[in-house]
This record gives structure tokens, C-alpha cells and sequence, in this order.
């Protein structure tokens, strides 16, 4: 059984997937249709689309090579699409294919001509007949199966530093780490990074999101890990990101797959989710300390009531706000308080005289009730008053 304490969504909320849309697409198989079928003029469709490889790493010249067999002769483009459903990259046919087996290359360059970023990218095949009207694109079907959030086993090897799991498809991949025994979340590992099917072999230094502190050997450790599989038109462009990365200065105007409600955001649903509302909260941690207190060592001690500060980004800020969330405390692993909060930044007085003197490591938890965490700690050294730390 999950420990609630170290990962709030452990509690499965169970959302009822929306119907597929049909929009002219036949089974699973990667059958596409573009246009509509009840017109003669522009009913072509495209059909066994597959591509290869699955991965691609760039700077090794090798390419995305889309295949798909035409009904009719038609010009076809390839459109690229992030995790943000916005267009990175297009290949034109230039011109009419012939019917019968044809095939586009992408070479991993975004609209500008530069690399993408590792991620995971969908691809869509659009186009007009030869009467050339407007371009027609449709969706692929949601595999509700596919696409459903599910836990995988995650090994630890605290002499090698290995993390290894298995993946039954290719998937976006979620590993934490913190403590049980309603201890707190330490780290997000991987924070829904695209991976292949088979086995993996991650590494993970022991420190937790602020390197505070090595847990490698701590007997409390424990590791949750979901996963959900990628839909079947998934490019995968391979780096060493554990989180995900975009294009930032995108041509303008900016173009943005219509999915119509299909990908609306919901609760949990981390696979129609976008990216952008997908990931984990980065926060920092802040204690109220005299302005006169210069060295590393002095800014660690603290006495009686501190002021224990959280802040985080505009962006972020609004993130939380907008789906709630509670601050959660804890001193060397154990919850010493919590509080559910509506604004950022929060500030909680720590009373220190009831902890021990010495070094001791403070947590926290920012956790929202979509699911989204922001995770901070930072070790004090806990002085009585009559010490002289004023």
C-alpha cells in the first residue's frame, strides 16, 4: 500500500476516459484519413502509416522517416507538434504524390532549422487533393488503454547509484523519492520524461532537490514511479533530460494543434494533460536570519521563532494558486506542520526551542491537489538564544 505522505496522488483518482474521436480513423492500426470520405473531391485518404526508427539522437544524421500509402494522388505535409500541442517543425511534399506507397523524412530540425530539444514529438499527416484545397488534417484515436496512468516497479541500488524499470511501451516516465512513514518527498527524478519500451538504467547522485543532503543509505527510502504510454504517431528525439525541455522563440504567429475538448485538462489524466501543466513546482527556501551574518555557517544557525520563508515563480505561483494546494513541514523527516494555503510566498514561524541544538534538515512540501509538488530543504544549526547568536 502507497504511503499518502510521500506522494499525494498515490490515491487513484479514476476518470473515465472521453469517447475517441472517430473523425475518420479506422482501429489502431495507424489508419489515417484525411478529408472527408463522403466527397468526391477531396476524400483521399492515407493509410498503413508507420515510421522508423522510434528514437532518433541528434547530430547523428540519421532522420524520422514517416511512410504511408495514398488512395489518390495529393500533396502531404508532415506536421511536427511538442508536448504543448504547438507546431515545431514541417516537411511539404512539395508538390503532388503519387498514389500508392510514399514516405516524408523529418530531420529533427525545428521551423528555424535548429535541433529540437529531447522530447517527444506527434506527428500528423495533412493535405489537399489535386483540386488543392484547403489542407485537412485529423487526429489519430485516443487509446484509453494506452494512455492510462499506471504505477511500475522501480529497483534501487544504493552502491551503484542505479534506478531500473521496465516499460511495456514507449512512455512518459514520473520517479520520486522521499521517505516513509509519512516522511516527506525529497526529489521528483524524472518529472514525465518520454522513455522507450524495455529496460532502463537511470542514475541518481543521492542528494535530494536542494542537495542538502545524501540519502542513498537512508533505511526510510522509498521510490513511487507512474508511467503513462505515448500515443502510436510518437517521435522520441533522446537526450539526458529529466524533465521536459521546449522551444522557447517559436516563429510567429505561433501554431496550435486543435484537439477540440480532447486534451482539456483533468484532474490526475496526467496523459491528456499539457506539458506545461504537467510538471512538478520548482520552490525555494528561505530563513529569516540577521542581515549581519555574512558566512555560510552563520546564515545556518537559527534560535527561537524563525521565520521560515517559501517563494516560488510568478508562473509557478499561479500554477498553485489556481488548483490549491497545502504546505506541508518536516524536521528531519517527521511533520512538524501543515496548512492549506491560497497565496504565495507563505512564511511559517518555526518555534526551534523544542528541537535539539545541532545541525537538523528542514523540509518542505508544497503540495497541489492536482497532483503538481514543489519540494525544497535546507539544513540549520539550532542554537539556544543564550548562545549569543544575537
Amino acid at each position: 500500500m502507497p504511503d499518502r505522505r510521500i506522494d499525494a496522488d498515490l490515491r487513484l483518482h479514476q476518470v473515465r476516459p472521453s469517447l475517441a474521436m472517430c473523425m475518420m480513423i479506422v482501429g489502431f492500426a495507424g489508419f489515417l484519413l484525411i478529408g472527408e470520405p463522403s466527397s468526391a473531391s477531396t476524400g483521399f485518404s492515407v493509410g498503413h502509416l508507420n515510421h522508423r526508427p522510434e528514437t532518433l539522437i541528434p547530430g547523428e544524421g540519421r532522420v524520422f522517416d514517416v511512410r504511408f500509402t495514398l488512395s489518390e494522388p495529393a500533396r502531404v505535409f508532415l506536421e511536427i507538434y511538442d508536448d504543448r500541442d504547438l507546431l515545431v517543425a514541417e516537411v511539404d511534399s512539395g508538390g503532388l504524390l503519387e498514389s500508392g506507397d510514399q514516405s516524408l523524412s523529418w530531420d529533427g530540425r525545428d521551423l528555424r532549422g535548429r535541433i529540437v530539444p529531447p522530447n517527444a514529438y506527434q506527428y500528423i499527416l495533412a493535405g489537399s487533393d489535386q483540386a488543392g484545397l484547403e489542407r485537412n488534417r485529423h487526429l489519430p484515436p485516443e487509446d484509453s488503454v494506452r494512455s492510462r496512468t499506471k504505477w511500475i516497479d522501480v529497483a534501487w541500488d544504493a552502491t551503484s547509484g542505479e534506478l531500473t524499470y521496465r516499460l511495456d511501451v514507449p512512455s512518459r516516465v514520473r520517479i520520486r523519492v522521499g521517505l516513509s512513514r509519512n516522511g516527506p518527498l525529497l526529489k521528483t527524478l524524472h518529472d514525465w520524461v518520454p522513455r522507450t519500451r524495455g529496460g532502463h538504467s537511470d542514475r541518481w547522485d543521492g542528494f535530494d532537490a536542494s542537495r542538502a543532503m545524501n540519502f542513498s543509505n537512508h533505511p526510510n527510502l522509498k521510490f513511487t514511479a507512474r508511467a503513462f504510454g505515448l500515443p502510436r504517431n510518437t517521435l522520441i528525439v533522446e537526450g539526458s533530460a529529466r524533465s521536459d525541455q521546449y522551444i522557447t522563440d517559436l516563429p510567429e504567429p505561433v501554431r496550435r494543434l486543435d484537439r477540440g475538448d480532447s486534451n482539456s485538462f483533468r484532474m490526475f489524466d496526467y496523459a491528456r494533460q499539457s506539458g506545461s501543466q504537467r510538471g512538478d513546482i520548482e520552490v525555494a527556501l528561505e530563513i529569516g536570519l540577521p542581515k549581519d551574518e555574512d558566512s555560510e555557517s552563520e546564515r545556518r544557525r537559527v534560535a527561537g521563532a524563525v521565520p521560515v520563508r517559501v517563494t516560488t515563480s510568478s508562473k509557478d505561483a499561479e500554477r498553485l494558486l489556481n488548483e490549491r494546494f497545502e504546505a506541508v513541514y518536516f524536521v528531519d523527516g517527521r511533520m512538524v506542520f501543515e496548512t492549506e494555503v491560497g497565496f504565495l510566498p507563505i512564511t511559517w514561524r518555526w518555534d526551534t526551542s523544542s528541537a535539539v541544538p545541532g545541525e537538523h534538515l528542514l523540509t518542505v512540501n508544497l503540495r497541489g491537489f492536482d497532483g503538481h509538488f514543489g519540494l525544497a530543504s535546507k539544513i540549520v544549526n539550532v542554537v539556544r538564544e543564550s548562545s549569543g547568536t544575537n
